[in-house]
């Protein structure tokens, strides 16, 4: 459900973004792209090499992870490894995380709401 979520907002953001912008998970999978030939493909040991800072340049791409207790559960990437390229990869990852934050709260109330 939320990697729907998250390709909704990556073809929002493709729109007014002139670069490729995506999302992968903690297994280093795309799970939302502008280029959807690229959704399910792996980006091999991005997750596992992320810097202290959360920003990591590679291969051509800027990633910006997106941490929740000390873990990266997610990242962003947007193609070009320049200070624009950064910009958009903290934009990006704002809405993602405020995205994600709501979808895990409803699901915690729809859970509480069953289990009572």
């Amino acid at each position: 459900m939320a990697n729907k979520l998250f390709q909704g907002i990556v073809s929002q953001m493709k729109d007014a973004i002139d670069r490729e912008v995506g999302v992968i998970d903690e297994g280093s999978s795309v799970i939302a792209c502008s280029d959807a030939t690229k959704i399910e493909t792996v980006r091999v040991g991005v997750m596992d090499s992320a810097p202290a800072d959360g920003i990591l340049k590679a291969d051509g791409y800027t990633y910006y992870f997106i941490s929740e207790n000390k873990k990266n559960e997610y990242a962003v990437f947007v193609k070009g490894d320049d200070e624009q390229a950064w910009r958009y990869a903290s934009m990006v990852a704002v809405a993602i995380q405020n995205v994600k934050q709501y979808f895990d709260e409803k699901f915690d109330k729809v859970n509480f709401i069953k289990n009572v």
